[in-house]
């Protein structure tokens, strides 16, 4: 039993450190991934801010009002398309974030599953202990009324061989008289 109990932990410890192992390695591969993603986002949004930095200059230079027009239109467009691109990779966090928070609660879940397996083993185990110790408890004491049977036998036929012993004895010695 203590056998069992103790393999039915490390069977728990041992899966839970190895989903706990695969989980950090995944998400550090995840993580790397996220970190390249940011850094890619940096570095090309920093050279589409200075090239729309750069266009403002021509702007103030610009002296038709249709092609300052076109050009402020152009200019908004470029900012647009960088907010956009930092919406979605905003977007892309925020989904990275929810999904961690869920998995988050199925870990929870599953630890949860897995205590409670070990209660129930616990249990089964302690239950069967409990049965087997009651079993030899009832064996000596059926072995110590036996033994005690016989003693309480031997001595009372020790006594009646002692009282026939005196009785024998009396009479002989009311015979001598």
């Amino acid at each position: 039993l203590l056998e069992n109990g103790d393999e039915d932990v490390t069977r728990v410890r041992v899966e839970g450190d190895d989903k706990e192992n695969q989980r950090r390695i995944n998400e550090e591969a995840r993580r790397l991934d996220r970190r390249q993603k940011l850094l890619f986002e940096a570095e090309s949004s920093a050279r589409r801010n200075a090239a729309i930095a750069m266009k403002w200059a021509s702007l103030f230079e610009k002296e038709i009002p249709l092609d300052l027009l076109n050009d402020m239109e152009a200019q908004r467009e470029a900012c647009l398309k960088v907010i956009g691109q930092k919406d979605e990779l905003i977007k892309e966090f925020q989904l990275v974030l929810r999904s961690k928070d869920e998995e988050y609660v199925k870990s929870l879940k599953r630890w949860a599953e897995d205590i409670d397996s070990l209660l129930a083993s616990m249990t089964d185990q302690f239950r069967q202990q409990q049965r087997q110790y009651e079993l030899e408890t009832h064996e000596i004491e059926r072995v110590f009324k036996q033994e005690r049977k016989e003693l309480i036998d031997s001595n009372k036929m020790e006594m009646e061989k002692l009282m026939d012993s005196r009785s024998n004895m009396e009479q002989e010695h009311l015979d001598q008289r």
